[in-house]
């Protein structure tokens, strides 16, 4: 819940500095915490937003859980309690600033819901998460998903024998190309 703080003319008439304030119902502060805490945990957003849709009476919202949602609230600087501006450039049409750039208030100024350490880890949780996979990474995840595991049958100086169930595949030292990977990707789900 937002609420407008008393206008300085810092922004001009219109628009007013916010202000979070904490909404009347605690579980949606509760919930909010329980986000972070997950991502923390490295659960994606679509888990934590199955986990949220899961138990509507524990975790309220008007609406339903979103993807969009879920991020962000994980990205809002605000949850720290500390105000935080320039978060976004007005000018260059109204891209977001790199965090480095970011000017965080002395001290906090809205009732927090996480420490700034903890919306620290989420953050760095989020890039590790977004980070572009490999392919072995990919058909790994693919193999775990169906129950099996991929293991290393022999290797030479080159390449590297994998297999995966009945399913073996060579790959030259490195990593594997992404057209490769979404074709075992494929030969793995159809349970081959």
């Amino acid at each position: 819940m937002v609420e407008e703080a008393p206008r300085r003319g810092a922004f001009g008439e219109g628009r007013p500095k916010r202000r979070l304030a904490r909404h009347p119902d605690e579980r949606r502060w509760e919930t909010a915490a329980a986000i972070f805490r997950l991502r923390v945990e490295g659960l994606r957003s679509h888990e934590i937003r199955r986990l949220l849709e899961s138990d509507p009476a524990r975790h309220p919202v008007d609406g339903s859980w979103t993807i969009a949602r879920v991020d962000g609230l994980l990205a809002n600087p605000k949850l720290t309690g500390y105000q935080v501006y320039n978060r976004r450039a007005t000018r260059n049409g109204y891209r977001w600033n790199p965090v480095s750039e970011w000017v965080w208030s002395p001290s906090p100024v809205h009732p927090a819901v996480v420490s700034p350490d903890q919306w620290r880890d989420a953050q760095l949780v989020t890039a590790a998460l977004k980070a572009p996979r490999s392919g072995l990474d990919r058909v790994r995840e693919a193999a775990q998903a169906r129950g099996l595991g991929m293991r290393v049958v022999r290797s030479s100086a080159d390449h590297v024998l994998y297999g995966v169930g009945d399913l073996q595949f060579a790959v030259r030292r490195g990593d594997l190309p992404d057209s490769a990977a979404d074709a075992i990707i494929t030969q793995i789900g159809a349970g081959r």
